[in-house]
């Protein structure tokens, strides 16, 4: 995993973006940690969770926590 998160790092500066976005499901503590670990930051945002009914109904309502990493 680590090395897919390099790559997209090569990918993003090649491009000349400026950051990373991603999304983690709020109550993944340990995952949001480990993002963390590896230059994300939480941006305080979070997000409905997408629930399609074709997939069935969530047993609990849950948010992501939108989260990103600068890419220099």
């Amino acid at each position: 995993m680590a090395e897919l998160l390099l790559e997209a790092d090569n990918y993003c500066r090649q491009r000349k973006l400026k950051a990373i976005e991603i999304t983690v499901i709020t109550s993944r503590h340990e995952l949001i940690d480990w993002y963390k670990r590896r230059g994300f930051y939480d941006t305080g945002e979070k997000r409905a969770f997408p629930i399609h009914p074709k997939f069935g109904v969530a047993k609990q309502p849950f948010d992501l926590t939108v989260m990103n990493k600068d890419v220099f």
